[in-house]
């Protein structure tokens, strides 16, 4: 109670989330599904968080429980308050290509500041080699090379 009447119960939620990605990272996926689900009643309110949570959940294997928190809760949506750097890494997750490479290059023509993290961030590996993919790099002038999975959860 006293953590979220000083407001730290928000950075809370954000620090388990960093550890569920770590857990994945590490290949704990059934701790890093718990962390995530544990997160989830607290997070309703926070689009960011959820998207965070729908996607440790869709990398652990649970697309249709990410899917839902997706479609409850408007992450996909055009309107989403969500940067599209972030939506894309959730439809990576959820095995999205397409629609993934769509958002990165909405944020690259609306100059998203996270888009330099292409550079290291694991998580866009999948789909390192669309030749979409590269042309949002070459515009942004973004050298990538296979990322350091210690650096996954950034």
């Amino acid at each position: 109670m006293l953590l979220r009447a000083t407001g730290l119960w928000h950075d809370t939620l954000e620090a388990r989330l960093y550890l569920a990605f770590a857990q994945l990272q590490l290949g704990r996926r059934d701790d890093a599904r718990r962390l995530a689900n544990s997160i989830l009643p607290d997070s309703v309110r926070m689009p960011r968080l959820m998207t965070y949570i729908a996607e440790v959940l869709a990398r652990c294997g649970d697309t249709v429980q990410a899917n839902q928190i997706a479609v409850n809760y408007k992450l996909r949506s055009q309107d989403s308050p969500v940067s599209k750097f972030r939506r894309a890494s959730l439809e990576v997750a959820l095995g999205e290509p397409q629609n993934a490479t769509f958002l990165l290059t909405a944020a690259r023509k609306e100059h998203e500041p996270e888009l330099l993290w292409l550079a290291v961030d694991p998580r866009f590996d999948p789909i390192c080699d669309i030749r979409q993919f590269e042309r949002i790099k070459e515009k942004h002038e973004i050298r990538r090379e296979r990322s350091d999975p210690e650096m996954a959860f950034l």
